[in-house]
C-alpha cells in the first residue's frame, strides 16, 4: 500500500489562514477529487472541520479523522487517535493508495512514511499562513511537473507536480560515492601557478596571489 500526501502550498509553504485555504483555484480542486475519489482520505479534524457542509463528509472516498480526543465521534467517518492504526484500517480495507490531505501537523507526522506526494505549487507568496507544508529533504525526487497559468478564473498560476522517496539503497551508494571522491579530490596535490606570459601580472587565479618581502617586492 502506498501512502501519499496531497496538498497545495505556496512558494513559502503556507497551505492554510484561519483553518481554511487562502486561495479558490478550482482546477487544483478539480484535481484534489479526481485523484482522491475511491480512496481513503486521512484527515485531522481541524481539516475536516473547515470541509463545507456539503462536502462532509467528502464523497465517494472513505473518511478517516485523526483526533486525540477519546471517544470523539463523526458521522459517516472512521475515527482514529493516531495515524498508524489509521494506516492498519486502510490496509486491512485492501486499499492500494491512500491519501493524507491536512492539516499542517498531521503532513508533520505522515511525510517520514510517506512514498508520494502529490503538491500543486501556487506561484505567490502568502502573508500571514498559519499553517506550512513541511520541508521535504534530499530522499525525495521530483517525477513529474505539470504547469497551469493564470487566467479569469484563477489569481495565480501554479503547477502539478508529483515527488516520490527515492529508494535508501540507492541513496546510500549516493552518500558512499560522493565521500569517496571528496576523499580522492582531498588528496590530490594543488597545483603550482603558472604565468600566463599574455596574462596581466597583477591577474593571478584566486588564492594564488604573490608573495612578497619586507619590501613590497615580489619574490
Amino acid at each position: 500500500m502506498k501512502i501519499a500526501l496531497i496538498a497545495a502550498m505556496s512558494k513559502n509553504r503556507v497551505i492554510g489562514i484561519n483553518n481554511d485555504l487562502p486561495w479558490h483555484l478550482p482546477d487544483d480542486m478539480k484535481y484534489f477529487m479526481e485523484a482522491t475519489e475511491g480512496h481513503i482520505v486521512i484527515m485531522g479534524h481541524k481539516s475536516y472541520d473547515s470541509l463545507p457542509k456539503k462536502f462532509k463528509p467528502l464523497p465517494n472516498r472513505t473518511n478517516v479523522v485523526l483526533t486525540r480526543q477519546i471517544g470523539y465521534r463523526i458521522d459517516g467517518c472512521t475515527v482514529f487517535n493516531n495515524i498508524q492504526d489509521a494506516y492498519e484500517f486502510a490496509g486491512s480495507c485492501g486499499e492500494n493508495e491512500l491519501f493524507v490531505t491536512g492539516g499542517g501537523q498531521i503532513y508533520q507526522i505522515a511525510i517520514h512514511q510517506a512514498d508520494i506526494i502529490y503538491l500543486t505549487e501556487i506561484h505567490a507568496e502568502i502573508e500571514h499562513g498559519e499553517v506550512f507544508f513541511p520541508e521535504m529533504g534530499k530522499d525525495w525526487e521530483e517525477v513529474s511537473r505539470r504547469h497551469r497559468p493564470a487566467d479569469e478564473r484563477h489569481q495565480y498560476p501554479f503547477d502539478f507536480s508529483s515527488t516520490k522517496k527515492q529508494n535508501v539503497e540507492v541513496l546510500r551508494k549516493q552518500d558512499h560515492l560522493d565521500n569517496r571522491r571528496l576523499k580522492r579530490d582531498r588528496g590530490k596535490p594543488r597545483k603550482a601557478f603558472k604565468p600566463n606570459p599574455l596574462q596581466p601580472n597583477h591577474i593571478r587565479p584566486q588564492g594564488q596571489g604573490t608573495r612578497k618581502g619586507k619590501k613590497g617586492k615580489p619574490k
